[in-house]
């Protein structure tokens, strides 16, 4: 079975000089626009959940043993 993920993200950055309004039609432009915006420790915690070899989210992830 087929299916369509759509979104639609609109991201505004107001500063004392002026507000900028970036629209995302994808989850990937969304993070993209999103993850400089966040200081290292936010960074850290939402890749915390996620295997640094493979990117799964089933951890404890066993992609990168030598075994």
């Amino acid at each position: 079975m087929e299916y369509t993920r759509e979104f639609k993200v609109t991201i505004y950055t107001d500063t004392n000089k002026r507000t900028i309004e970036e629209e995302c039609d994808t989850a990937m432009q969304a993070v993209q626009a999103l993850l400089p915006l966040m200081t290292a420790e936010e960074r850290m915690e939402v890749f915390s959940d996620y295997c640094r070899g493979c990117g799964t989210d089933e951890l404890p992830c066993h992609c990168q043993n030598d075994d």
